[in-house]
């Protein structure tokens, strides 16, 4: 019988899943730790960052439990019974349902994403090297693996950017197609304008100036992603410069009031003159909304860029409901074939 056992971000506090996460030595350690527990025929456990999960061969669901309960507590102190509220414990059909759903994506913070494929095929050789996968464990990871790679090229569940960073990116190569020749102004350095630089530097944009209140923050930013760093008192000159303005500040008032705006762009010469697309990704807004009447300027604000994230993640809904019911039927079909008459492989109940 396959069983799995574990704790995910859906369940827990970050804080409770850092108490028992694995590094890659005390993996092996555990690993080895199960090879000399009679008992049970196989081990594999998956752990990232959100989420440990321990999916076991055993004769029963009880045992399981009682076997990953011992190894909690003798090697994180971590006591575990029926009353905790952060673990789940699947059997049989669920726990290979479960499965399928962690190796597509379909479990995850992000929905269809892809590392957790890699992660799930990591933790399967981890085990494997150490002779920790059984006749039934193979299987079923295996299974996984084929159905992650159906779900994904069936129902491109992993198209489609939602996190604000991703989006914006998203939202202004729809505006101007590539960024590979753009310069790139962001005015604030935080988690926000960290997350837009995670896909923007994906585009290779010709140049990207960094201007924060805080000169010594923009130069320390602007040093880990290859940018150019400015003095706040700076932003006219790189405004003349830029393409494209992408503001997320923490300031209670704007940062690019309409009459600045107007007076650099008074101040262009003829082959200045390009097309500037404005992004403001700060709550309260950084820009003054009056400069989407200028000529030569868009502007796009979190209205925008949070109604793409909407549709983002509304087809991802879709795509994962789809996928969940290909899950279930390819269940349903291997339990119907009795591919797992000695309890499971793909098992239910």
């Amino acid at each position: 019988m396959i069983v799995a056992v574990g704790t995910s971000y859906k369940y827990a506090p970050l804080a409770q899943i850092e108490r028992i996460a694995f590094t890659r030595s005390s993996l092996a350690d555990a690993l080895d730790y199960f090879a000399n527990r009679k008992r049970l025929k196989g081990c594999i456990i998956l752990s990232t960052c959100n989420r440990v999960e321990f999916y076991v061969s055993m004769n029963s669901l009880e045992e399981a439990v009682a076997e990953i309960q011992q190894f909690l507590k003798t090697y994180f102190h971590f006591e575990y019974d029926n009353r905790t509220p952060y673990f789940y414990a699947y059997s049989e059909v669920q726990a290979v349902s479960h499965l399928y759903a962690v190796a597509s994506g379909l479990d995850s913070a992000i929905i269809g994403e892809t590392q957790v494929l890699g992660q799930v095929k990591n933790a399967f050789f981890e085990a494997e090297q150490r002779g920790m996968v059984d006749t039934d464990l193979r299987r079923a990871f295996h299974q996984a693996f084929s159905m992650a790679k159906k779900i994904h090229s069936s129902t491109q569940i992993s198209a489609g950017k939602v996190s604000i960073g991703s989006v914006a990116i998203e939202y202004i190569k729809d505006k101007i197609g590539t960024l590979s020749d753009k310069s790139v102004l962001l005015i604030g350095v935080g988690k926000v304008t960290e997350l837009v630089v995670k896909y923007l530097q994906k585009e290779s944009p010709d140049v990207v100036f960094i201007a924060n209140r805080t000169f010594e923050r923009a130069q320390a930013f602007a040093c880990q992603i290859g940018g150019k760093a400015l003095h706040f008192d700076m932003l006219d000159d790189a405004l003349i410069k830029a393409d494209i303005i992408i503001s997320a500040t923490a300031s209670p008032h704007l940062i690019l009031r309409a009459d600045r705006v107007a007076r650099v762009l008074h101040t262009l010469l003829p082959h200045q003159r390009h097309h500037r697309y404005f992004i403001d990704l700060a709550m309260p807004r950084d820009i003054d909304p009056a400069i989407a009447s200028f000529d030569g300027v868009s502007l796009y604000g979190l209205e925008q860029v949070g109604s793409l994230m909407q549709r983002n993640l509304e087809r991802k809904k879709r795509r994962a409901h789809t996928a969940r019911h290909i899950i279930e039927s390819q269940v349903k079909r291997l339990w119907n074939e009795s591919m797992c008459s000695e309890p499971v492989q793909a098992a239910s109940h």
